[in-house]
């Protein structure tokens, strides 16, 4: 089932704090790198 945006979702999204540190930063998208081949194959 795909996920549905709600404006909620949205919202929070666009509340969120922006890191300005290299190294979270870094960090972040090395998660998002590993989890990407994990749902590669269902977006």
């Amino acid at each position: 089932m795909p996920y549905r945006w709600t404006q909620s979702n949205i919202h929070d999204i666009n509340e969120w704090l922006v890191s300005k540190k290299v190294s979270k930063l870094q960090f972040f998208f090395g998660l998002v790198n590993y989890y990407y081949k994990f749902v590669q194959g269902d977006s």
